[in-house]
């Protein structure tokens, strides 16, 4: 995942997303996706891990042409704001909880 974490001048660290095509900061989840590859040999039958890139929409294909799959994998990809709501639900994570703790971080 390309996490970044932003030290501002005002001396707080800020964890941002980063396009893995254009370094750009993804500031919109709905504009970007999550994107990685899977291997057509492996079927579902059983479960496994894949490493993940993020790219704005805009970077998606320009992404994917400049990093081609090989024979026996394709590129998958979910929206950015669907994956971030199942990484956090999948770490356990309570929003009202965590909401009530980040207002306490932020300026």
């Amino acid at each position: 995942m390309s996490l970044k974490i932003h030290i501002r001048k005002d001396g707080g660290a800020y964890p941002v997303i980063t396009c893995d095509h254009c370094f750009g900061l993804i500031d919109d989840v709905r504009n970007a996706n999550a994107l990685w590859l899977e291997t057509t040999d492996e079927g579902r039958e059983r479960e496994r891990l894949y490493e993940t890139v993020h790219v704005h929409k805009r970077c998606d294909r320009l992404f994917e042409a400049a990093n081609p799959a090989e024979a026996d994998q394709f590129w998958m990809s979910h929206e950015l704001e669907h994956d971030v709501c199942m990484m956090l639900a999948n770490a356990g994570y309570n929003p009202r909880a965590a909401e009530a703790r980040a207002k306490l971080r932020m300026p």
